[in-house]
């Protein structure tokens, strides 16, 4: 009976040396694809010279393995793996899918023990074990059934090593190789050997005394006296660099040798992989039949497309698919109804909900399989719910298109399918749900090729890639984090705020002469304005105008009004947040906000059910619902805000030299700024004139008018014109960049903040006077704002990242704007604090600091500053 060949592949190897042997290259989304491209062409090669019935290629987990555990310093000194390479690893995963060629990696071990496993599990079966690699461990593993084809220079070029060759190269036997690295250690991977000792002398060491045990033991017999002393005060080492150079042969692999039995590839999902990637070359050795071969119909008519329902059996071929689409279905109050399925031969499947996931688990779970969705943190959020935890999450066609179109009021999929895509949807209503929900997710992939296209025109393919998209899976564990509430707290509040509200409902009863409703605008406007006599400022419609622009102004001589504004603030608080709180805390005792990553048009979060961004903070009471929010048992919250942070990104942007020397030299910037409007020293500066200060500071960022500083200081707008006008004078780089940003704006058709992240402002070329102006302080404003929305998500996604790469129990709970709140163990504290602050300053450079100040308590109100 003929052996079977099987060819083990050490991907990870060819992987970096095709990086190194090949010049860079990038397929049109630009993402670097140099390695891989190598990878493909030595795989058909070694394909058609050795014609396996096995095959399987092998990568490293990570670099922490169980030999640092032993070893810290193991493979210490390497450098990190390239930017341009790391991202090709799963790039390289999707290839071998697509070619349905099995792959193997396992958390704890390198690729070299699971090659080492499978090569003498195969071999004792009888098989001809081939492996390929770049890397001369491997010849440890060599025996009568066993081989290694080592590429030299790159990876074009290869020698088959045995057993005979081995030993006519080193006069070594394969168990003797591990000897030797014993001896002379490695510096690739950070073996130290016994120090001194070289090849050479390792090699006639062994030669004369057969293992490094029989050296060791014999060490007093050693003649050179340099070397014996070397080998004697070395032992300890000597044996541990043995150990670190021994592959484990006994790695826990799920499954027999028959899953790696060769298979045909998938030509249509491999030709589409091609044609992303670029490889033209290698889709010219494709069959014909692949070539001719379409995936999928561009614009199918939607009514045409067969939707199924989702059964198990139907399902148990799925696991072998590159990429799917999924989609989820909600009616309008946003509860999933379906689940959408597609692949790119063209089915579709629906799941009505709720339902038993079954084999659909694996696939969701499988972060081989590269998934589009459409708000993939919904999505991924609803599964958790299910107990599912989703991988594999490749795009969003939701977050693309609000990229292109931040403006927009939603991005629900179908109509972006009708807005789009040239397809047929009369009598899409009359469908059922989950077909709905198939229909939708097997277009999606055609939306996102759309949106794709136009990101990189608009440079910003890597806004979306590298910031939005991994931003969604790190709200989506905040959402599901939730922070723990005291419903106690709550309740007490609600009682006193109660009680401020009869006491008010008294004093304006007082002042109003009568009784009457003060929640109801109509009523409210009666009696002041017709009956009181006071000055009506706007009508409606519905009668006068009781709005809080109104209000405000009349307060100012009108104690009633006065008085209805402190009123409707209690109600607020009470309704809203004392009492409206209570009903939102779930059984875990955690209040769940959902986070809109698609809502402001400058790139902004949204908290919404609840909005935990709006709890007001003006007022003692305001404040004081922040006591509810508590950290959990045996934790602390931690709060890090950055200072100041539209303000620095104005220096930088305007690049106005004297704000930015204010911030270099840390200097409290309002104070600055109210000595140089009201001409006096920084010593000089009272609160009064700080507070105007500030008002003018922030005002310039968004746009304010004399007439807006003046009602919000309570001042003329001839004062308030003076203000404005000092303050652009000492800071002529704001000044000029208040102009050119708008003519930017008007030039372009749209403003940019630093990341890329764009605005269209069609406004500014309006020939309405109001909707011009609003076009201008938004030009003036979005790049400001945006930017600092920017920096905030890198902090999220650095901080995120440091996290879970120190295995942290910390959770990111909150972000409230400029603000991220955490909840940290309190063994893990001053870890943390450190963490978070330098992830946060080092988000971005700018041409002055960030600074974030930091705040620590029990709740997040009771916090102190660290």
């Amino acid at each position: 009976m003929a052996k079977s060949k099987f060819l083990i592949i050490d991907g990870s190897s060819l992987l970096h040396r095709a990086f190194y042997a090949l010049p860079l290259l990038t397929n049109k989304q630009g993402e670097y694809t140099n390695a891989v491209y190598g990878l493909a062409n030595m795989l058909n090669r070694v394909l058609n010279e050795i014609a396996p019935e096995r095959l399987v290629v092998c990568f490293d987990k990570s670099r922490i393995t169980f030999r640092n555990d032993f070893y810290a310093e193991y493979k210490g000194q390497r450098k990190p793996t390239p930017v341009e390479l790391k991202p090709q690893f799963e790039l390289a995963k999707r290839m071998l899918s697509a070619q349905s060629v099995v792959w193997e990696e396992i958390e704890g071990f390198e690729a070299d023990d699971i090659i080492g496993t499978l090569a003498k599990k195969a071999g004792k079966a009888g098989d001809e074990v081939i492996i390929l690699t770049g890397d001369r461990d491997v010849l440890q593993l060599l025996d009568d059934n066993i081989k290694a084809m080592l590429t030299k220079q790159g990876i074009t070029n290869t020698e088959i090593w045995d057993t005979a060759k081995l030993y006519e190269r080193y006069s070594l036997t394969p168990k003797q190789f591990i000897d030797l690295k014993g001896l002379m250690g490695d510096a690739s991977d950070n073996i130290p050997g016994i120090p001194g000792v070289g090849e050479k002398t390792a090699l006639k060491l062994l030669a004369q005394y057969d293992s490094l045990e029989a050296i060791l033991e014999h060490a007093e017999e050693i003649k050179a006296k340099a070397l014996k002393a070397k080998v004697t005060e070395n032992k300890e080492l000597a044996l541990l660099s043995k150990k670190l150079a021994t592959i484990d042969c006994a790695v826990p692999i799920e499954g027999n040798l028959a899953k790696y039995d060769t298979q045909k590839p998938n030509l249509p999902i491999l030709k589409s992989f091609y044609e992303k990637a670029g490889f033209n070359s290698l889709l010219k050795q494709l069959p014909l039949e692949a070539l001719a071969q379409e995936i999928s119909p561009v614009s199918p008519p939607v009514i045409a497309q067969e939707v199924h329902l989702i059964t198990a059996e139907e399902a148990e071929g799925w696991l072998g698919q590159m990429e799917c689409s999924v989609y989820l279905e909600t009616d309008k109050k946003k509860n999933p109804t379906s689940l959408g399925l597609a692949f790119a031969d063209g089915t579709l499947y629906g799941l009505p909900l709720p339902a038993k996931f079954g084999i659909l688990q694996e696939i969701l779970e499988n972060e081989q399989i590269q998934k589009t969705t459409a708000n993939g943190k919904a999505f991924t959020v609803f599964m958790a719910q299910q107990g599912i935890k989703v991988a594999g999450i490749a795009d969003d066609v939701v977050l693309a298109a609000y990229l292109l179109e931040p403006a927009e009021n939603g991005y629900m999929p179908l109509a972006l399918c009708q807005k789009y895509l040239p397809t047929v949807y009369n009598g899409f209503d009359s469908l059922q749900e989950y077909e709905k929900a198939g229909i939708l997710a097997f277009n999606l992939p055609k939306l996102l090729k759309i949106f794709t296209e136009e990101l990189e025109k608009a440079g910003m393919l890597d806004l979306y890639r590298e910031v939005e998209l991994p931003l969604a899976e790190v709200l989506a564990e905040m959402e599901l984090a939730g922070i723990s509430v005291d419903k106690a707290h709550l309740e007490s509040l609600n009682r006193e705020l109660s009680l401020k509200e009869a006491e008010l409902t008294t004093e304006i009863y007082d002042l109003a002469g009568r009784s009457f409703n003060i929640n109801s605008p109509k009523q409210l406007g009666e009696l002041l304005f017709n009956e009181l006599g006071l000055p009506a400022q706007k009508k409606t419609k519905t009668g006068y105008s009781t709005d809080v622009e109104v209000m405000e102004q009349l307060a100012v001589d009108y104690p009633i009004a006065g008085k209805v504004l402190e009123y409707r603030s209690y109600a607020k608080l009470r309704s809203t947040y004392a009492m409206g709180l209570q009903s939102l805390i779930a059984e875990d005792g955690r209040i769940h906000t959902t986070y809109e990553q698609t809502v402001a048009a400058t790139g902004r979060l949204s908290s919404v059910e609840p909005n935990l961004q709006n709890i007001p903070i003006r007022d003692e009471l305001g404040r004081r619902l922040r006591g509810a929010f508590r950290a959990a048992e045996g934790c602390l919250l931690l709060a890090a805000d950055y200072s100041q942070i539209e303000l620095r990104v104005l220096a930088h942007i305007s690049d106005d030299k004297a704000l930015q020397e204010a911030f270099k030299n840390g200097d409290d910037i309002h104070t600055i700024t109210a000595s140089q409007v009201f001409e006096v020293t920084p010593q000089q500066v009272n609160s009064e004139q700080r507070r105007r200060a500030k008002a003018v500071n922030f005002g310039i960022i968004y746009g304010i008018s004399d007439y807006g500083l003046s009602r919000d200081l309570g001042i003329t707008r001839v004062e308030a014109k003076t203000y404005i006008e000092s303050y652009l004078a000492h800071y002529p780089g704001v000044t000029n960049y208040m102009t050119d940003i708008v003519k930017e704006g008007k030039e372009k058709g749209y403003v940019s903040t630093l990341l890329g992240r764009k605005r269209p402002l069609p406004q500014l070329r309006s020939s309405n006077f109001n909707l011009r102006s609003f076009g201008e302080r938004m030009a003036l404003n979005t790049p400001i704002q945006g930017t600092a929305a920017d920096i905030i998500k890198l902090a999220m996604l650095r901080v995120a990242a440091k996290l879970a790469e120190g295995s942290y129990k910390t959770k990111m709970l909150l972000q409230v704007h400029d603000e991220l709140i955490f909840e940290v163990p309190e063994a893990e504290l001053e870890q943390v604090k450190t963490l978070v602050k330098a992830e946060m300053e080092g988000a971005i450079q700018l041409k002055v600091p960030l600074i974030v100040d930091m705040k620590t308590g029990r709740d997040w109100y009771n916090m102190s500053k660290i």
